[in-house]
């Protein structure tokens, strides 16, 4: 085993003349004078969880280690001597042949792939693998074999894979049920509104007093289970992303008129008035019906929880100032602010008015009716339209409810990365996990179309695993970030952080591999213009899966982050060829 380190061949050792083994010491312990060969020998004998052998440089196996006759079924007697193709699937696995892997090996000092390999006791299994090139004063003698078995990683990632299935036919039954709640609880409920305002005409016949009144309170107990429904079924669309925001140029003084005059009955029928205060020329960056149904919101709460002869007043102003959030616009905000002398809200509770089904007075029996949804809507929509809502209050001083909206359209890479424009619920999140199943179905047309591209004939004599070069591994990564993006919201820049190094790491290292294997920085350049093409006819095969507006955001995300990769292989690429 000595002869896997040159520097210390032939070296003697002080107490018993074996040569000196990597990582010792002139130093002994007491208990173990002269650690030898024998150690590395238990090692590779008795080691756990991995299967280790040895081969001669022609690939004969040559010792055949305990874990190794464990993994693979194979003792010593029925192994040693065998060629390692013996431990391949005939004509080769998919990360390619045992006699291309020696070759690598030799070539590049190791290999390190994923495939399948064969055991004696239990057929295919699949199993990651480094082989090791093992040299002499520069001469190869052999070949070091380290096996790691996939069986349970796969079986665990199979049964993720079903647990996604099994969600997304649930989310699928959860919409079909949206659909019929919203069909067979919203149309009676209009139907009773509409025949209640019937009667109220007196098309049927004239009505006393008495029954007017009833009226007026079958009326609006309808409408308030109608606007209790609404609540549930728009949270239900904004948690399963089937609810979507079209962003455009808008006047705040013209939406905060509009909401004004949506909740002014209601605030004149409480004795409290409510002023708008907000310059002609102040713009936002949103979608208006949405902005305007946050504001309605909003000021219907402020009357709800102040007392007559109170005030509510909506400033706004632009700012560059963002709020203390891990928001996802970077550039300058529009503020819109609904100031109110109600009762407040305790400091304790503040953050938990954003929770679903919270309220102020959140007990058995509330002075205040509503579903406790509107918050957590509001807070929802304006961070898909890429900003937030914060709060402020002071018990029996008042609350103060600011709407941040980005000020005008964000910058192209801001919303290619997520900060911030036109986001679609989880559809990014589907879009992120077919990209991800698609993975090695792009590399396998990649390396197909780099052997017969007039740009990469470097590609024509290569072996499909060094084609792929970890390539699948990336796409993935780059698909999970779309996902980062979709179900983190703001916190995705920090949860995406660990992925970019990832992603970082595999460019850098894709770099390095294309120029030793001789390719031109026009080759590397190629090699991820078809890359970015097969991605997007991927893409394409989402249709059905996912709305075109889901794939139309997609796609510029995916092109910066392949663009991203791109520059750091390429200066990975020249700075490797400086060092040789």
């Amino acid at each position: 085993m000595e002869d896997r380190d040159p520097k210390n061949s032939g070296a003697a050792s002080e107490a018993s003349g074996t040569s000196r083994l990597p990582g010792m010491s002139r130093r002994t312990h007491p208990d173990l004078a002269n650690p030898t060969e024998l150690q590395y020998h238990l090692l590779v004998e008795r080691v756990q969880g991995y299967a280790i052998f040895l081969m001669a440089p022609d690939g004969i196996i040559t010792h055949w280690g305990e874990g190794a006759e464990r993994m693979k079924g194979f003792t010593p007697d029925e192994i040693v001597g065998e060629h390692l193709r013996e431990l391949y699937p005939p004509g080769g696995s998919e990360d390619g042949t045992a006699d291309e892997h020696l070759e690598a090996a030799a070539r590049d000092g190791e290999y390190i792939g994923e495939g399948m390999r064969v055991s004696k006791s239990r057929g295919l299994f699949p199993a990651r693998v480094t082989l090791t090139a093992l040299r002499r004063d520069g001469r190869l003698i052999g070949f070091s074999k380290v096996t790691r078995d996939l069986t349970e990683q796969r079986n665990a990632e199979e049964r993720l894979r079903a647990a996604l299935r099994a969600a997304e036919a649930a989310s699928v039954e959860k919409s079909r049920f949206l659909a019929t709640m919203s069909h067979e609880i919203r149309t009676p409920i209009n139907a009773i509104v509409g025949y209640t305002d019937l009667l109220d005409l007196g098309l049927p016949g004239p009505l006393n007093e008495a029954q007017r009144a009833y009226l007026d309170r079958v009326r609006s107990s309808s409408r308030h289970l109608l606007t209790l429904v609404e609540d549930v079924l728009d949270f239900a669309r904004v948690e399963a992303g089937r609810l979507t925001v079209h962003a455009e140029q808008n006047r705040v003084a013209d939406t905060v008129e509009a909401a004004i005059g949506l909740v002014r009955p209601q605030a004149e029928a409480a004795g409290i008035p409510v002023e708008g205060a907000c310059e002609p020329d102040v713009k936002y960056w949103a979608d208006e019906r949405r902005v305007r149904q946050i504001l309605v919101n909003l000021l219907g709460n402020a009357v709800k929880f102040t007392p007559a002869g109170g005030r509510i007043v909506v400033t706004c102003e632009p700012t560059d100032a963002a709020p203390e959030t891990e928001i996802r616009h970077a550039g300058a905000f529009t503020c819109i602010r609904v100031e109110d002398t109600g009762i407040g809200i305790p400091a304790d509770r503040l953050g938990a008015v954003f929770e679903p089904f919270v309220q102020v007075d959140d007990q058995l029996t509330r002075m205040h009716e509503g579903s406790g949804l509107g918050l957590a809507i509001s807070r929802r929509l304006a961070r898909l339209m890429g900003g937030d809502l914060t709060a402020w209050s002071r018990v029996g001083s008042g609350s103060t409810f600011t709407l941040w909206l980005p000020a005008e359209e964000p910058a192209p890479e801001e919303s290619t990365g997520g900060a911030g424009g036109r986001v679609t619920g989880a559809s990014l999140t589907r879009v992120g996990h077919h990209l991800s199943a698609s993975a090695h179905q792009i590399v396998r047309s990649l390396t197909e179309r780099l052997r017969v591209d007039p740009a990469t004939p470097r590609a024509r004599d290569r072996t499909r695993a060094e084609l792929e070069d970890h390539l699948a591994t990336l796409l993935t990564d780059l698909a999970q970030t779309l996902v980062l993006v979709e179900e983190d919201g703001p916190d995705a820049p920090a949860n995406a952080r660990d992925g970019g190094d990832v992603q970082r790491l595999l460019a850098e290292r894709h770099g390095q591999q294309r120029r030793r294997l001789g390719w031109s920085e026009e080759g590397l350049r190629r090699g991820y213009e078809i890359l970015r093409e097969e991605v997007d006819i991927a893409l394409q095969g989402a249709r059905g899966l996912v709305t075109d507006e889901a794939i139309h955001e997609a796609v510029p995300v995916i092109h910066h982050l392949l663009e991203r990769a791109r520059e750091i292989s390429l200066v990975a690429y020249r700075a490797d060829e400086a060092r040789a």
